[in-house]
């Protein structure tokens, strides 16, 4: 079937015939185009290979698969075009190269193809061309199948490029470079040409060599372009440039569109599709009696081509016929595609312009006729008939057009064209023809021009509430002018008249503006306003209702922006909005009269917008003056104009009068005033850098999205830094107004970072030195550092000041606990620095002080408070008694002070008979070696004497000269247990009690009298005892401590040594030596005199004998200082024993033993304890001391006592000495003692908390 370029119209009514014969056309037409379309394009992948040749250089093509049509064979074609004696070579793709060959069609000549051991050629059938001077058309064979057909031609003389080759998209081709053995480095250059048509596919270039004499360029799988190839090899020449053209091939015309005027002639266009390959177009077309005519393009045109009337040559128009048959026929390389298309004769057809006449005119309707020649043609489609009148200005008042469609089946046509909107307004009219069918096309419209008749206006003008202006005493009236289309008469004017309330007309005005103003007197007013022409006033009026507006909140901001030629009214809710919104708001805008900003040339124009909105959009060509009033149940607020005009788009104006204020170390104040509108930006970009030797580092951003802000605090800062500034207003689409620079501000000084780092070195009981690290961020100017220091138990710190890094404490006490910290200061001062603690060594104490001295009975009272940082265990007390020039000490160890720091010691008034009795105290720091301040003490033979050292520093000893009857807050020195370490007394200077007693004598009559009355009062008990023993056999119990001295005696082993007697009897005796001895059991003790003393302390000499317990205690004494000594520490009281002055006494001087005399079963000797410690400061020699022994009973301990000490309940021994160990303290037996001891150590309390009011020195049990 033949396709048609033909439409189908939507018709008006037809004759039955004629339907009937489009219906079989439509189904004719159908058909074809489908059949048309069901033939497929099939092409073969293939590369377009870039071509170029020297003299000696051979083209050659491959051929591709064109799209197929009925007139394109089923192989490959291409053609090829050379110089006369040029070189061409003709290769084609096969799958069996043995049984391909080449066949010379024009000679009838066969050929068989080059044999070539390239691998990219094993596909190929190569056949190489050498002087071609002549043309030829070359098929490559496979069997008796053609696989491709070349045309190969001679270019005409005189071509600069004579060498062209033309292949399909897809298809192979390849070039042949002919030349001299020893040219070598061989390359090629392409380059693109201008086309009409691209495809792009996977294309690829190789280069290899046939010979050493030939290169061969292969491209496979073209793409669709034009593109020129050029050999080069050596050191730059070239070969001539070969053109490769790759296209496709014929393809039908994009468009054939017919056009007949008034069935006078009709003129065709031809629209060809784009190809890069040369396509030659020829069209005939079927005249009368199925005669074919060649048609000829119209001179100078290659599109178009024109059919005239019968007699003007062979390309005929014939009017009367329906259809125009063209066949069309396209050719090029590749080969030939046939279209076949049929022009509808009638439908193609355009009428002529139209001749109107325009009669009977009123003020909205007028009459209309035309008429044209050959009229008949037109009867069998009919015409149709496009009216249009056109307000003048209808663009420019946005007018409504009147258009209506006619329809006729001849060019003849008369009507009334009724309900013309506008009086005394000029139309225009324009009619246009066209066949009755919608794909015609239009005919040249007619236009005709006519004005309509006047009458009086249709309407008062437009008003809005709130449409007034008050200033003051005046009040302004705004309303919406009538357009000139609306005014339908000359001599328009407005009529306004003022009312009062009640209806009255006080005043009346007429006016050719849209504003008028009044007097105002704060008084409601109803203004009243006509419309007015020559023809007369229009029969409505509108109304301005003006209520005082004193109480009603108008709207904030109002701005008026520009964006894309639409002007942008934005504007903010009242102050009070939240409780008291308004009902709506109402816009106003007009064109602005030059220089008067509140005043309109020309009409105002109004609308009325939600209470919720605060925009609204105007689209005007100029730019207007805008208001807004809000709009209350009672009233309106009245105009309120616009106070801003920016373009959204526009650059944004750089802030003004910026400055900057320091407000503290960390925070700058900005303000500034802003000149631009508050709706055309979003923010403020607040920028600020840290300034630095001139050099901007660290920057950072603030926003302050609030557009009314016109301040803003800089927070956060750095101390005591330098900061520039600026500031940018930045809006949507990236705008962003010039930065404002401004002076470098910098920030107050604050307080420094703590200095880090705290060390302490050369600690001495006095003295550290500490040293710091500066602050990382001083945050100003430093000045000075405070050093505080504290004891751990003080509130209140103390302070120094330094600017340098290290500080040495020199006021610190000895062997006390401090807290030191750091605070740094600019203008401020920092917070505390890390703390360090730092304990002084041990020094030279404080002095006691309070000390008293008081008389209470029979008792000293001596009491002191506790020398300052004396709470360690360490710290020791002497208390020395002075009386006349003797002076004795006693040593003893804080424990627990008691209230308000106070220590005691109640001790045993001594008596006196002359001179004066007074006591010191000094407070004594023990210290190990370790802790020992050496810079300021040295030791003998460890190290220099350093010239700090102002005393000699003292082993540890103590001094038991007497004792406290009664003790606060003090207790026997005792040491803890450090092995192999040596102790140093520091003392400090005594304090005086301050108080001296005076020493009365002593009666010594009544002495002498009562110990005679005492002495014969025990005699005659003695006597009278014995007697009574002797006359009856009655028992005699003895007192407790001579019954247990008894039963330890009997016990004595029989093997002691010879120098200690053997089973004494009870019966008195005389000792070896011609001592008298008294016997109790089995031990021996000597008969001696006794000394008086108080408690160790008095030493006067008395010869008055006793029975007491003292007489005892004195005879033990004086035998004691005739061979071995006691300890100081020990004391032998045998209380519960009495004698009558006239039975010797049982204790008798013995010589000493260098062994215990305890050795029998019941208990056991162990090793020596050797005694260690000394407390006489006129003796340092161990050999002063007796060596001890402990005796442990079996029953408690069958292991021995090692080292110096003794355990709980052990007896220990020197010579003829026993005592009981109760307490873990040293024992030792001083020879040089004054009175004979027999030691038992006890503790009388649980906790075994050595105290000495709880009278340690015991009587032993023997």
């Amino acid at each position: 079937m033949v396709p048609r370029y033909a439409v189908d119209c939507i018709k008006m009514p037809q004759k039955p015939e004629q339907s009937m014969r489009t219906s079989w056309r439509k189904a004719i037409l159908s058909v074809g185009t489908i059949l048309l379309h069901a033939i497929a394009t099939v092409t073969v992948d293939a590369s377009p290979i870039a071509m170029t040749t020297t003299a000696a250089t051979v083209l050659t093509t491959v051929a591709a698969t064109p799209s197929l049509n009925p007139s394109t064979p089923g192989f490959l074609k291409r053609g090829i075009r050379v110089g006369h004696n040029g070189n061409a070579v003709i290769i084609c793709k096969t799958f069996d190269l043995s049984n391909t060959w080449f066949h010379e069609v024009i000679e009838n000549k066969t050929s068989n193809p080059l044999n070539t051991n390239d691998e990219i050629l094993n596909n190929y059938a190569v056949l190489l061309l050498k002087g071609i001077n002549r043309d030829g058309v070359y098929r490559c064979m496979q069997g008796a199948e053609i696989l491709s057909e070349t045309n190969l031609t001679i270019a005409a003389p005189g071509l600069t490029s004579p060498e062209k080759i033309q292949i399909g998209s897809g298809d192979d081709a390849a070039l042949v470079f002919v030349h001299d053995s020893n040219i070598k480095n061989i390359r090629y250059i392409p380059r693109i040409l201008p086309h009409d048509y691209s495809d792009y596919r996977d294309e690829k270039i190789n280069q290899t060599e046939l010979d050493e004499q030939t290169t061969l360029l292969l491209i496979r799988n073209a793409s669709a372009k034009k593109s020129i190839f050029t050999f080069v090899y050596g050191d730059g020449q070239s070969s001539n440039e070969w053109e490769l053209d790759v296209g496709k091939a014929p393809e039908p015309v994009e468009s054939f569109p017919c056009r007949g005027e008034n069935y006078e002639f009709m003129r065709c266009r031809m629209f060809y599709p784009p190809n890069n390959l040369p396509t030659e177009y020829k069209i005939s077309y079927e005249a009368l009696q199925n005669s074919i005519v060649d048609c000829t393009l119209d001179k100078g045109s290659a599109h178009n081509i024109t059919l005239m009337a019968r007699n003007s040559g062979k390309c005929i128009y014939y009017p009367s016929q329906e259809f125009h048959n063209f066949t069309l026929i396209a050719t090029n390389v590749l080969g030939e595609y046939t279209d076949k298309i049929s022009i509808n004769t009638h439908k193609s057809v355009v009428p002529p312009k139209l001749q109107i006449n325009v009669e009977k005119i009123t003020s909205d309707s007028v009459y209309l006729s035309w008429k044209n020649r050959k009229q008949d043609y037109y009867k069998d489609i009919g015409l149709e008939y496009n009216i249009t009148v056109e307000p003048n200005g209808y663009k420019k008042y946005n007018l409504t057009k009147t258009h209506l469609t006619e329809y006729s089946e001849v060019l003849a046509y008369n009507f009334t064209l009724p309900n013309l909107p506008y009086a005394n307004w000029q139309y225009v009219l324009s009619v246009t023809a066209r066949v009755n069918c919608n794909t015609s096309e239009w005919n040249e419209p007619t236009l005709e021009v006519f004005t309509t008749a006047p009458r009086r206006p249709d309407r008062a003008p437009h008003t809005y509430v709130g449409g007034f202006y008050i200033n003051e005493k005046d009040i302004t009236l705004y309303w919406e002018g009538l357009a000139d289309y609306e005014r339908n008469g000359g001599k328009f004017t407005y009529v306004i008249q003022e009312l009062d309330m009640y209806g009255q007309e006080l005043n009346s005005k007429e006016t050719n503006s849209t504003t008028v103003g009044f007097s105002w007197f704060e008084t409601d007013r109803i203004y009243k306003i006509f419309s007015k022409n020559a023809v007369g006033a229009s029969s409505n009026s509108s109304i301005i209702r003006v209520v005082s507006p004193r109480e009603l909140s108008p709207p904030l901001e109002i701005e008026k922006l520009f964006e894309n030629g639409t002007f942008i009214l934005k504007w903010k809710h009242p102050d009070d909005y939240e409780k008291q919104p308004p009902s709506n708001y109402t816009v106003f805008w007009c064109k602005q009269m030059i220089r008067k900003k509140t005043q309109c040339n020309g009409s105002m124009h109004f609308t009325v917008v939600e209470n919720t909105r605060t925009n609204y959009s105007i689209h005007a060509k100029d730019e207007p003056i805008t208001a807004v009033a809000a709009n209350y149940p009672r009233g309106s607020s009245g105009l309120y104009w616009s106070n801003c005009f920016a373009e959204l788009n526009a650059p944004l104006k750089q802030l003004k009068r910026l400055q900057a204020t320091v407000v503290s170390e960390s925070s700058i104040v900005l303000s500034w005033e802003n000149p631009n509108c508050m709706n055309v930006f979003d923010g403020y970009n607040i920028t600020y850098c840290i300034w630095n030797n001139n050099m901007v580092s660290s920057c950072h951003s603030e926003l302050e999205t609030s557009t009314q802000s016109t301040s803003f605090i800089l927070a956060n800062l750095k101390a005591y830094t330098f900061y520039k500034i600026s500031i940018q207003v930045y809006g949507d689409n990236h705008r962003k107004s010039p930065p404002n620079e401004m002076e470098i501000c910098q920030t107050k000084e604050a307080a420094p970072e703590p200095p880090t780092n705290l060390n302490y070195m050369n600690v001495t009981s006095r003295s550290a030195k500490i040293s710091w690290t500066a602050p990382t961020e001083t945050h100003g100017l430093l000045k000075m550092y405070y050093i505080c220091y504290k004891k751990f138990n003080d509130k209140d710190p103390k302070c120094n000041e330094t600017t340098d890094m290290s500080y040495t404490l020199n006021d610190l006490t000895s062997g006390s606990d401090y807290e030191v910290w750091l605070t740094a200061w600019t203008s401020k001062q920092s917070i505390k620095s890390a703390s360090v603690n730092i304990t002084t060594m041990i020094g030279i104490p404080m002095s006691p002080t309070d000390v008293i001295l008081e008389r209470d009975d029979d008792y000293y009272v001596l009491s002191w408070t506790a020398a300052e940082n004396s709470d360690d265990d360490m710290v020791f007390y002497e208390l020395i008694f002075k009386y006349n020039d003797q002076r004795k000490i006693l040593t003893v160890q804080q424990h627990v002070p008691g209230k308000d720091n106070k220590l005691v010691c109640r001790l045993k008034y001594p008596g006196c008979t002359e001179g004066v009795q007074n006591m010191k105290v000094r407070t004594i720091n023990v210290v190990p070696e370790k802790d020992l301040d050496m810079s300021i003490f040295a030791i003998p033979g460890k190290g220099t004497q350093r010239e700090l050292a102002k005393l000699v520093e003292y082993k540890y000893k103590t001094h038991i000269d007497f004792k406290c009857e009664d003790v606060n807050g003090i207790r026997i020195p005792q040491l803890p247990y450090m092995p192999n370490t040596t102790y140093y007394m520091l003392k400090s200077k005594p304090t005086d009690s301050g108080f001296n007693f005076t020493c009365t004598p002593f009666p010594w009559e009544n002495l002498v009298a009562l110990i005679t009355f005492v002495s014969m009062f025990i005699a005659t008990i003695v006597w009278f005892f014995k007697y009574l023993q002797g006359q009856w056999d009655i028992h005699f119990i003895f007192p407790g401590p001579l019954t247990t001295l008894m039963s330890m005696s009997s016990k004595l082993s029989t093997g002691m040594e010879d120098n200690k007697p053997e089973n004494n009897s009870i019966v008195s005796a005389k000792a070896s030596d011609g001592t008298s001895l008294n016997n109790i059991g089995k031990t021996s003790v000597p008969s001696c005199s006794s000394e008086s003393g108080v408690d160790g302390v008095g030493d006067a000499d008395s010869d008055t004998p006793s029975t007491s317990s003292e007489d005892v205690n004195r005879e033990f004494s004086r035998c004691w200082a005739k061979s071995e000594p006691a300890s100081p520490q020990t004391t032998i009281t045998l209380n519960s024993l009495s004698y009558s002055s006239h039975q010797p006494s049982p204790l008798r001087c013995k010589k000493s033993f260098d062994k215990p005399i305890f050795n029998n079963d019941d208990y056991l000797q162990v090793e020596p304890i050797v005694p260690i410690i000394a407390n006489d400061s006129s003796t340092s020699s161990e050999s002063s001391y007796l060596h001890l022994h402990s005796i442990k009973s079996k029953s408690n301990s069958a292991s021995e006592s090692s080292g110096n000490k003794g355990s709980f309940g052990d007896y220990v021994t020197a010579g003829d000495i026993a005592a009981t160990m109760t307490t873990p303290t040293d024992a030792l037996l001083d020879k040089h003692a004054k009175m004979p001891l027999l030691l038992q150590m006890t503790n009388n309390n649980n906790n075994n908390n050595n105290n000495i009011n709880n009278n340690i020195f015991k009587t032993a049990s023997l």
